[in-house]
């Protein structure tokens, strides 16, 4: 929720009979659009942070940001899944090939942190790996005060951490989460005091 409407982001052009490009918002009895177009078309995330609405989508490399009146932007990483605020800060996972002949020919996602929403403020957290060349960070949530990342991968930080298809991150240090999961996770959430994960498995 933003400015007392609800927010709906996803790959469509037309909510409730109004042109929305990938991004609609709901005001309790109506849908209404954006009036201008998301760069890329396909919204895969939002939420709010320093009074906008962050949305992010894997057809652009940027973050786009709206104030209730208008539609800006800041380039960054390629390929991002999710945003989520965590502990003051707002934070993006994705999907990069940067230079993969560093990580023996596979695939490379990584965890950022925006200290604040500006274009020189990206800082990487942790990068994902996969040996099934398909590596990707899917989704994120927080659960006990810690932020949860859920994809498809086998190790964080150049194999320094084996984690398998989830991981924690508290801060400061990323932690395998039990024995971890034996498929993609696409969706995680935490409802009653426990965490939720979703994915092919």
């Amino acid at each position: 929720a933003y400015k007392g409407a609800m927010y709906a982001g996803g790959w469509f052009s037309n909510a409730g009979g109004h042109t929305a490009n990938g991004i609609a918002g709901w005001n309790g009895s109506n849908w209404f659009g954006l009036g201008t177009e998301i760069g890329g078309g396909v919204v895969d995330g939002l939420d709010t942070f320093n009074n906008y609405l962050v949305i992010i989508n894997s057809g652009a490399n940027a973050v786009n940001v709206w104030d209730g009146s208008k539609l800006s932007y800041f380039f960054g990483p390629p390929e991002l899944n999710a945003v989520t605020v965590y502990d003051g800060q707002l934070y993006t996972a994705g999907y990069q090939v940067s230079n993969p002949s560093a990580y023996l020919n596979e695939d490379i996602a990584t965890l950022y942190r925006l200290p604040a929403l500006s274009y020189t403020s990206w800082v990487a957290v942790a990068t994902f790996s996969c040996s099934c060349y398909t590596g990707n960070t899917n989704c994120l949530a927080i659960y006990n005060n810690k932020l949860y990342i859920g994809g498809q991968f086998d190790s964080v930080n150049s194999k320094a951490v084996k984690c398998t298809n989830i991981a924690c991150w508290d801060g400061n240090t990323i932690t395998p989460v039990g024995t971890g999961i034996n498929g993609p996770v696409y969706a995680l959430a935490s409802y009653d005091g426990n965490l939720y994960a979703g994915g092919l498995f």
